[in-house]
């Protein structure tokens, strides 16, 4: 008998024990113990990876045709200045070569992607916000087949060609600049990551340039 009772005081201390520790949260419920817990996992880092991986957005584009040119002196200019000054009239060929040259190409806008972290993306739920950098110039393209040569005076190298048409795409860029074709692949991106991201499942979406 001494035992049993032995036995019924220890239980009775166990279970008063249990009691106390569950009321002050010490102790799990058996409830929570066999029920599933939601796992919350941030998907902020994976997303921004597979934006990243996208490289460059080209969401804009423009078509120019102009018109450079190129007068350079050649190595014969000075003697032949020395001879034309004292002749009564020019007789000798100046010693200067021109290159006028028509092109036409194509300049491509957009925006690049990889610059994007972590903390330009906030993710709440189906609610995303982005920060996209702003669109930039990102290739200005003349064909050779679309370059044409307009004045072709002396003789030209291939390197010196190729500056006259350097020359033609920074004019092309500038040009283009001028007619908002920045501000139109802002707006263009900002459509096409709205589509992107509501393909993923997001309901709420903000895009906005930094």
């Amino acid at each position: 008998m001494k035992t049993l009772k032995n036995i019924f005081i220890i239980i009775l201390i166990l279970a008063a024990a249990f009691f106390i520790l569950k009321k002050v949260a010490l102790f799990p419920s058996f409830t929570n113990l066999f029920t599933s817990q939601p796992v919350v996992i941030d998907n902020t880092p994976i997303l921004v990876k597979d934006i990243k991986s996208i490289g460059e957005l080209i969401t804009y584009s423009s078509s120019d045709e102009v018109v450079v040119d190129s007068t350079m002196l050649t190595q014969a200019f000075i003697t032949t200045g020395i001879f034309n000054k004292v002749l009564p009239f020019p007789v000798l060929p100046t010693g200067e070569k021109k290159l006028v040259l028509i092109c036409k190409g194509k300049i491509y806008a957009g925006t690049k992607l990889s610059g994007i972290t972590n903390a330009d993306v906030s993710i709440h739920g189906d609610t995303i916000k982005i920060d996209l950098p702003k669109a930039e110039i990102l290739d200005a393209i003349i064909n050779p087949t679309d370059t044409e040569t307009f004045i072709e005076k002396g003789v030209w190298s291939s390197k010196e060609i190729s500056a006259v048409k350097l020359k033609a795409k920074r004019k092309m860029i500038e040009r283009a600049i001028n007619k908002q074709i920045l501000e139109k692949a802002n707006s263009q991106t900002i459509k096409v990551m709205e589509s992107y991201l509501k393909s993923l499942g997001y309901s709420v979406i903000i895009v906005s340039i930094k």
